[in-house]
């Protein structure tokens, strides 16, 4: 996996880690379940295991990495949404730091389920926002 990783990182000219590119960092995240059957974590998230050269031995519980079966990105409007590109995204053999600035979220902004995989983010006008 972590040569599909590089693959994807290299034409980009990112840094990338655990299957989430830098210049991407947003869309990245957004990866869902491809199919209908459930996706096993492939590790036990409670142990925390090193390496003995010190580095991560399996990757965190939000990367597509860790889990069994296919994946597929989420699609949404491109033009409305506002990409954060003030991220610090650093990667070391110890540990991922993400570093961003505070963003607000309104309590009037509502999320429905459409279908089993998909939903919708809704704000106070009942306008698509996600």
């Amino acid at each position: 996996m972590g040569g599909l990783e590089f693959r994807l990182a290299t034409p980009y000219k990112t840094q990338s880690a655990f299957g989430v590119l830098k210049s991407f960092f947003g869309q990245s995240l957004l990866w869902q379940r491809s199919g209908h059957e459930c996706m096993k974590p492939i590790f036990d998230f409670m142990r925390k295991e090193i390496s003995e050269s010190g580095e991560m031995v399996k990757p965190p519980s939000w990367s597509w990495m860790a889990y069994t079966g296919g994946i597929r990105y989420g699609t949404f409007c491109e033009d409305r949404v506002d990409w954060m590109t003030n991220i610090d995204f650093e990667y070391t053999n110890h540990q991922c730091i993400l570093t961003a600035p505070l963003g607000r979220i309104s309590l009037n902004y509502h999320i429905t389920l459409c279908g089993d995989m998909d939903c919708d983010i809704r704000d106070e006008n009942k306008a698509i926002v996600g």
